[in-house]
């Protein structure tokens, strides 16, 4: 997944692929690096086609360090899961009362 934004929120395209298992690619803004952490999780690059490129070939070459970072970021997703999200929300709000 290419994600060459020039500005980024949290993107559920990301999020999205991390569940998926599929290698990210993406500039380096916004929340792509909240999201993202480059060589483990994600490529976080600055906008630069060049790059993106050199990070594709790459990644279709190398099998081991695409899997390697499809599973990390797999396990990093499952803090995004609405069931885990729900319940610190949850905990904040009970924290006020």
């Amino acid at each position: 997944m290419i994600q060459p934004s020039l500005v980024e929120g949290i993107s559920s395209a990301i999020l999205e692929s991390m569940a998926c298992k599929t290698p990210i690619i993406a500039t380096k803004v916004g929340g792509n690096k909240e999201i993202l952490e480059h060589n483990k999780t994600g490529i976080l690059l600055e906008p630069d086609t060049k790059k993106i490129l050199e990070e594709i070939i790459d990644l279709v070459e190398n099998k081991e360090r695409a899997d390697r970072i499809c599973k990390e970021a797999f396990k990093e997703v499952q803090n995004y899961d609405w069931s885990h999200v729900g319940k610190l929300y949850l905990n904040i709000y009970e924290s006020l009362l």
